[in-house]
């Protein structure tokens, strides 16, 4: 099943998470390569 604590990267980073997993919004995107990149870019400006 799907997990129970959900929240976007940048979230989970900033409440301490040391690792992310991300599926669904990646290979469910239209264009997963900029899905991709748009969360790599979230996370490099915290």
């Amino acid at each position: 099943g799907d997990q129970k604590r959900v929240a976007t990267p940048a979230s989970a980073i900033r409440d301490g998470a040391d690792h992310i997993v991300v599926g669904r919004p990646v290979w469910k995107a239209p264009d997963p390569r900029a899905a991709a990149r748009a969360i790599t870019d979230e996370l490099r400006d915290l």
